[in-house]
């Protein structure tokens, strides 16, 4: 608020006296209005573009070593784990799924296969 500078005004012939008058208000203005269908828009593009390339949710699966009877559940827990992330790029793009099933396949009996993938994957 800005003051209009102290004026001397003499009162009946006797000491001046000092005040100042406050400078006019700024005029109200006009409420903002607020589409909310526009901003919900907005909010789940955020949502979206967070969702596709944040960090993936819930939990991986477990590490498939080779044994067969594992082979359904690991499988199974992949596609569980995939359709939770289905937004994220990883999952998205189908190389990079399949490098990230890669790293869930650790042991003596599979890192040969899993390198023989990846390899190819490059090639």
């Amino acid at each position: 608020m800005a003051a209009i500078p102290i004026q001397n005004q003499p009162m009946d012939d006797e000491e001046t006296l000092q005040y100042f008058t406050p400078a006019p208000l700024a005029p109200v203005l006009a409420p903002i209005q607020i589409n909310m269908a526009e901003a919900q828009e907005t909010t789940e593009g955020d949502e979206e573009t967070r969702a596709a390339k944040g960090s993936l949710k819930g939990s991986p699966s477990t590490k498939f070593d080779g044994d067969r009877k594992m082979a359904k559940k690991f499988l199974n827990d992949f596609k569980t784990y995939k359709f939770l992330n289905r937004k994220n790029e990883t999952m998205k793009i189908l190389a990079n799924r399949v490098a990230l099933a890669l790293t869930f396949i650790k042991g003596e009996h599979v890192q040969d296969w899993a390198h023989e993938v990846m390899k190819n994957m490059e090639d």
